[in-house]
Formats: structure tokens, C-alpha cells, sequence
């Protein structure tokens, strides 16, 4: 506020006008939006509690607290609950013929054979678990990636796993704070809510 109270009366004069510019423009734009009534559209309401979303492997993949549900396509319905005992976290990924997830309650990485509908395997990694969880990793460009922490520091790295070992290959220092990768266009991608 002391910085704006500084500026001359024609820079704040100015700022207001753009604000209220952009406010109008927002306010048009939005009304030309048209609402769509998901029940019409097709909508199926499933009653299963979970949290992050994949597709991928002829099924979506639905997080809960100690399970991945692998859903039907097409109607929605249930075809499996995966146990996952170490306690899945962050948004999954379906690649490098599995499903993947971050995993919380004992910190790393599980691949789900989506065939047998089961863990197939579960690395220990030092996953951040310091955003409860929030965040995503991310399969693509022949690697599992995902953010971990460092000796020293807490959501500090991305680490490139080989799907194949569950080994990690490389360890790619970021600032402190990342949660979500992604993979897509010919990059990593790596978001940070704390940092800009």
C-alpha cells in the first residue's frame, strides 16, 4: 500500500481504469458463457470417495485413502479396488504401461499392474509430504518424475525414475517448494506454489 500511495494521481488514476476495464470485459465475457446442465450432458453420479484423477490402461483411476478404484470407463462402476498399503498421495499417471503413484505413508513411489489390478512394485523415495499430499508426478519422455526432497532441503528435487528398475537415474535440483510435474509438449514441467 505505501508504494501505491507514493505513485502520482495519474498512474492510480490509470491503474483504476484498467482494473475497471478488465472488470467490464471479465463481466461480458462471462455472460456469454453458456451453462450446461451435466445431468442432460450424460452425468453419472458414482457414490465412491477419492481424491486424484487418471486414465489411461482402459480404466480411470480414482485415489482414496489407502486404495486406487479403477473405474469403467464408460459407465463409471467400479472394477476394482487396488490396496495400496503405504497410503497413495498426489495426483497419479498412467505411462510406461502402468498406473503410478506417490505414495505418503511410507514415503515413495508404487507402479499398479493394471492387467492384474494389483501393486506390482514399491520403492521407497524421500516423497515431500510436507503439502499433504498435494501435488502430482508425472510419466513421459521415458522416466517417472517426481518431486522429493533433499538432505538438506524440503521439496527441493525432481527425480527422473526408470519405470523399468524403479531406480532413480537423475536428481534435478528446483527451489524449494515444488509439488506438481507433468510431462507433455517435449518438457518436464514443474510447478511451485511458494515460489514464483
Amino acid at each position: 500500500m505505501r508504494r501505491l500511495a507514493r505513485r502520482s494521481p495519474v498512474f492510480l488514476a490509470l491503474v483504476l481504469a484498467l482494473l475497471l476495464t478488465a472488470f467490464a470485459s471479465a463481466t461480458v465475457t462471462s455472460l456469454r458463457v453458456r451453462q450446461i446442465d451435466v445431468n442432460k450432458a450424460g452425468a453419472k453420479k458414482i457414490r465412491i470417495t477419492g481424491d486424484w484423477l487418471a486414465a489411461g490402461r482402459s480404466g480411470i483411476w480414482l485415489s482414496g485413502m489407502e486404495e486406487i478404484y479403477r473405474l469403467n470407463p464408460r459407465t463409471g462402476r467400479r472394477q476394482a479396488r487396488i490396496p495400496v498399503p503405504q497410503r497413495p498421495c498426489q495426483a497419479s499417471d498412467v505411462g510406461a504401461g502402468a498406473v503410478w503413484t506417490a505414495t505418503c505413508g511410507v514415503p515413495g513411489l508404487a507402479r499398479i499392474d493394471s492387467k492384474r489390478n494389483r501393486v506390482a512394485r514399491h520403492v521407497a523415495l524421500p516423497v515431500s509430504t510436507d503439502y499433504f499430499g498435494e501435488g502430482s508426478i508425472g510419466v513421459g519422455a521415458g522416466a517417472v518424475w517426481l518431486v522429493t526432497d533433499g538432505p538438506d532441503c524440503t521439496a527441493c528435487r525432481v527425480s527422473r525414475v526408470d519405470p523399468g528398475t524403479m531406480a532413480v537415474t537423475a536428481e534435478i535440483p528446483v527451489r524449494i517448494g515444488a509439488a506438481s510435474v507433468r510431462v507433455g509438449e517435449g518438457s518436464v514441467w514443474v510447478s511451485n506454489p511458494v515460489e514464483d
